[in-house]
């Protein structure tokens, strides 16, 4: 971890405050608590700084038609967050190149931090992490010139408190990975593409109009701002002579990271939402009034169009960190990314068919010549507890809709009674439920709330 003697400071973010940590290991880039500078800044820097911080940190306003002025906010050391970059960066990158990376690195921040919040639609206003100010050393050596500089009230943004819980540290590593790998790697164009649309994506939460915009892209040109992440991420390119190109090699691409290509339900389900994602994208741009936001083709849920993009999004860039070695995968952990996206693409009707048509499958059948089926079944069987036993958690802005009880009478039964069908396993004949017996209960138990 950087430290005072191998990193130095370059700037501040006032509105910004390190909620339950002193600091966020970027790696080679590093946020502190403002309080905390005796152990990021060299001995003699520290008065200084606490002088930067009381003046920089001093907002006023002028008492009106009078030269009277008074202060209206005071940010104090803990509430402000710092930045401090590795000295081995001020030798190898311009000033402009280093300007770039630490606007990567705050843009990272905010995605980072918000990044579970994103899904749940109760994220951070982007505002506050863009309202900068200066701190490197020639700045901080300018105290005659900046210590005239008046703050002004309407300079301040509402502050925020970054809270991080312990599933983040590895988006944060992730985070310095893709800094690192854009700025000094001979092959930066993953990494570059990736922060492309972390910005894209971070923008869409820019309070432009001082109002609230925490939960979704509310204006419907966002839209076409939503299509550049995937573009930027999925590095997509359209090709002049044949539009469909773009929208063709996006379905492809997502049924391949989701590994659909054998589910032919929620491939086509997917298939159909890209295609009208990308209409509505052309409908919007193009000043046609009549699109639809709302996306039905599961008939158990109803959510806009932005909304599951939004969902569809941060599965794609965790899971692209992942398949290019920024991000662990993990053998469990991970039910946010199947309900975040399996859930809008599996029919609780259609799930519980595939669900039967395996058991069938596997009738009096002999464990070492089906194991990968037993697997698959057991995987669908999680799906469906995942995605249909907390149907009453689902988040604001999506409706549930049931399935009719009579679509569901003839195809219940007859799970349960396949469940107590035996299997051959080490010369030991036992029933199929009974292979994972505390996800088969669980199943059994969802089945029957029915």
């Amino acid at each position: 971890m950087i430290s005072s003697v191998n990193s130095e400071l370059v700037a501040t973010l006032p509105f910004v405050e390190i909620g339950d940590k002193d600091f966020i290991d970027f790696g080679d880039v590093i946020f502190w608590r403002g309080s905390s500078y005796k152990e990021f800044l060299p001995a003699e820097s520290h008065q200084l700084f606490i002088k930067y911080v009381e003046h920089h940190g001093t907002f006023i306003a002028f008492e009106a038609g009078t030269n009277n002025k008074f202060i209206t906010k005071k940010q104090l050391p803990q509430n402000i967050t710092c930045i401090s970059v590795s000295k081995r960066y001020f030798a190898l990158l311009s000033e402009a190149k280093l300007k770039d990376f630490v606007y990567d690195a705050i843009y990272l921040l905010y995605f980072f931090s918000n990044f579970h919040k994103f899904r749940l639609h109760s994220s951070e206003c982007l505002n506050p992490f863009l309202k900068i100010f200066p701190a490197g050393k020639s700045y901080l050596d300018s105290e005659n010139a900046w210590s005239l500089q008046f703050n002004f009230e309407s300079q301040t943004e509402d502050p925020v408190k970054i809270t991080v819980p312990p599933y983040s540290e590895e988006l944060f590593q992730a985070g310095g990975k893709l800094l690192a790998r854009k700025y000094f790697s001979e092959n930066p164009k993953f990494s570059a593409r990736a922060i492309n649309s972390v910005r894209f994506f971070s923008n869409g939460f820019f309070d432009k109009f001082r109002q609230p915009r925490k939960y979704y892209f509310s204006n419907p040109e966002d839209t076409a701002a939503l299509a550049a992440c995937f573009e930027s991420l999925f590095d997509l390119h359209q090709d002049d002579e044949d539009k469909s190109g773009t929208v063709a090699k996006f379905k492809n691409r997502l049924i391949r990271l989701f590994s659909l290509e054998d589910d032919e339900i929620p491939r086509a389900i997917l298939t159909s939402w890209a295609n009208g994602f990308y209409n509505l994208r052309s409908r919007i741009i193009h000043g046609d009034e009549s699109f639809n936001f709302s996306f039905r083709d599961n008939p158990n849920f109803e959510i806009s169009h932005i909304q599951l993009a939004i969902n569809i999004f941060l599965v794609s860039i965790y899971y692209e960190l992942i398949g290019f070695g920024f991000i662990e995968p993990r053998l469990s952990g991970d039910s946010w990314l199947k309900k975040d996206f399996l859930v809008y693409f599996w029919p609780q009707k259609e799930l519980l068919v595939s669900i039967l048509s395996c058991l069938k499958k596997l009738a009096n059948a002999d464990y070492q010549k089906i194991s990968f089926e037993i697997e698959k079944l057991y995987q669908l069987i999680d799906w469906y507890c995942d995605i249909y036993g907390e149907v009453d958690s689902f988040r604001p802005g999506v409706k549930f809709i049931e399935t009719p009880k009579k679509d569901l009478d003839l195809i219940i039964p007859q799970i349960e009674k396949l469940l107590n069908n035996t299997i051959s396993i080490s010369n030991k004949t036992i029933p199929i439920k009974e292979i994972y017996p505390s996800r088969a209960n669980q199943f059994i138990l969802v089945l029957r709330s029915y």
